[in-house]
């Protein structure tokens, strides 16, 4: 339930992205494009995250960094049509940046980040 909304937005781009870029009679060559680029997009931040950023930044850090790509690529996009928009996405970095670490229980012995997830002993 938590990812669903996300999830459900972040599907609807490609559709939409098509519906924009698309010429009268170019809709299958702009499809085709879109989804190949939105492959290997999907293969380099699997690869990415889980060979490299997540064994030496953590899962904390990685899901910052993922979310900070996210708003920036979408500020770009914005960039060309709503110039306000786009600079509200820029100003949200920062605060993406000072994001507080999660915190530890009371009764928490050892936490630390290990190249599967976050480990917290209680």
């Amino acid at each position: 339930m938590l990812f669903a909304g996300p999830l459900i937005f972040l599907s609807s781009v490609s559709p939409f992205l098509i519906r924009l870029l698309a010429k009268e009679n170019k809709v299958g060559t702009t499809a085709g494009r879109i989804y190949s680029l939105s492959t290997v997009g999907s293969i380099l931040g699997t690869f990415l995250a889980s060979f490299l950023l997540i064994p030496s930044l953590g899962s904390h850090k990685t899901l910052i960094i993922t979310v900070i790509a996210l708003v920036l690529v979408g500020a770009g996009g914005l960039a060309f049509s709503k110039m306000k928009f786009a600079l509200l996405g820029l100003i949200l970095v920062p605060v993406i940046l000072n994001y507080p670490d999660p915190p530890y229980g009371k009764n928490t012995v050892y936490a630390a980040e290990s190249p599967y997830s976050h480990i917290e002993v209680v």
